[in-house]
């Protein structure tokens, strides 16, 4: 993983508890791609803590809509978040 300690992560939420060892100084977890990922979330979803039709209060909703989504469209969710966990494994050199 490089060292990012002097390059603040912007997925950050200045409210939002989150494990990040240098929460505030500049994040040691995130490699600056997977900040990258996190930002594109922030700005798709929101999670602003505003429940409106154009974002997402917390992700707990994302993922019970995802659940709706993936029942009406014959996706199997499980298998969805199997693959979450395995791509996320491989992006954070977990795996």
């Amino acid at each position: 993983m490089s060292d990012v300690r002097n390059k603040p992560c912007m997925s950050h939420y200045p409210d939002f508890d989150h494990h990040c060892a240098s929460k505030g100084q500049g994040c040691e977890y995130y490699e600056p791609e997977n900040c990258g990922r996190a930002n594109k979330i922030k700005r798709i979803l929101g999670l602003q803590g505003n429940d409106t039709d154009k974002e997402y209060y917390r992700v707990a909703d994302v993922i019970c809509d995802l659940k709706h989504f993936c029942n009406k469209n014959n996706i199997d969710f499980d298998n969805e978040l199997e693959l979450s966990d395995q791509f996320y494994a491989t992006e954070t050199g977990e795996a």
